[in-house]
C-alpha cells in the first residue's frame, strides 16, 4: 500500500533529489522514500546508542573526556561522524 502525500521543498532541495534519483535510475518518490528509511533507521541507531551508552555510564560511571575524544575520533575516521557535527550531540 502506498499513500499519496504532498511535500514543499526549496527549488534547490528539489533539484539535487532529481538529480540523485536520476543517477540512480529510480523515481523522485522511491528515491525520497529510500531516503526517509535509511533516515529513520540512523535515528533508531543512534537512540539505541544512547540508551546502551547511559546504560552503560549508570554502571560503570561517567566516560572520561579521553574516551569520549577518543570515540569522537573513530566515528570520524569510520564516516559515522562529521567534523561539524562534534559537541552537537546531546548528552
Amino acid at each position: 500500500m502506498t499513500e499519496r502525500l504532498s511535500i514543499s521543498l526549496p527549488d534547490v532541495v528539489a533539484v539535487m533529489i532529481r538529480a540523485q534519483a536520476g543517477r540512480a535510475g529510480w523515481s523522485v518518490s522511491t528515491w525520497l522514500a529510500n531516503a526517509a528509511r535509511a533516515q529513520a533507521e540512523n535515528e533508531r541507531l543512534i537512540a539505541e546508542g544512547l540508551a546502551a551508552s547511559k546504560e552503560w555510564e549508570a554502571e560503570h560511571g561517567a566516560f572520561t573526556e579521553e574516551e569520549l575524544a577518543q570515540a569522537d575520533t573513530e566515528l570520524l575516521a569510520a564516516g559515522v561522524l562529521r567534523a561539524e557535527e562534534l559537541g552537537r550531540a546531546v548528552r
